[in-house]
């Protein structure tokens, strides 16, 4: 690897290879037979904004005694920018595979040739007053993956869209935080659909004088649906408290409940 730090930007590139047939006794599992090359850049803008990318490839059958050779890409960009109370982050990943021939040529039928695309967006606010402090924040992320043979397009895309929000007030007087959280997940793939939200509220603070008792509780709800084929809702409650002993030692205990029940319209009157 070969890095470099200026004060506006830095930079490295970066070249691994890892022979056929190593094995390490140190390590459970190890790739090997590969050799991949990457670079990467990040750059600060006006104090404020900081931008970032990399690029690497990869390819496998340095033995030239595979049936196939398998290549990948992977690739990222990366952008933040901070102003006081304020933040926002972008984000994009990818990645591409393909194969080739090795000791034979490549089926086209089951080729694997698939590429990802992931896009992300996270804003948050947060503002302190005399007696309570708030945050807020936001997140969204839309993942495509697709199948790239042109045997089989489409019957194992799968798209998926995360969207979630989070409010955080602290109460200084109760030296007391409360959490309000939700998020929506819906993926989508041949001839099926799935949903799910989810709500939670929770709160948590310390007691005694050094602090060192601390208790929190999370209630949430729950709604799956797979398109045309279930419905469902559950129900949960959290608990749990830690005492902390002369900084060395902490005693814990949590418990939770969870209901769940079937809310098909064939079955509405299924209890939890």
């Amino acid at each position: 690897s070969l890095s470099l730090s200026l004060p506006w930007v830095n930079a490295s590139l970066t070249y691994k290879m890892i022979q056929p047939d190593y094995v390490s006794l140190g390590t459970y599992y190890t790739t090997n037979n590969y050799h991949s090359l990457g670079v990467s850049l990040s750059t600060t803008l006006f104090r404020e904004i900081l931008l970032s990318g990399s690029f690497s490839g990869q390819s496998d059958n340095l033995s030239k005694q595979k049936l196939y050779t398998t290549k990948g890409y992977v690739y990222n960009a990366m952008a933040a920018w901070n102003k006081g109370n304020f933040s926002v982050s972008a984000m994009y990943n990818g990645y591409l595979q393909a194969q080739s021939d090795g000791t034979a040529p490549v089926n086209d039928t089951i080729e694997v040739h698939r590429v990802l695309h992931s896009m992300s967006l996270m804003p948050s606010y947060s503002f302190s007053g005399t007696d309570l402090d708030h945050s807020v924040s936001l997140s969204g992320n839309y993942t495509i993956n697709k199948d790239l043979n042109r045997f089989s397009v489409g019957q194992s895309d799968v798209n998926t869209m995360a969207l979630g929000a989070s409010y955080v007030m602290n109460v200084k007087p109760w030296e007391t935080s409360f959490t309000l959280s939700l998020s929506h997940q819906e993926t989508k793939g041949f001839n099926s659909c799935y949903r799910s939200d989810v709500a939670s509220l929770s709160t948590g603070r310390s007691f005694l004088k050094d602090k060192n008792l601390s208790a929190s509780a999370t209630v949430s709800l729950c709604y799956n649906e797979v398109e045309h084929m279930s419905k469902s809702l559950s129900m949960g409650i959290d608990l749990s408290a830690g005492y902390t002993l002369k900084k060395y030692h902490t005693f814990s205990l949590s418990g939770s409940v969870s209901k769940y029940g079937d809310v098909n319209i064939s079955k509405t009157r299924s209890g939890l």
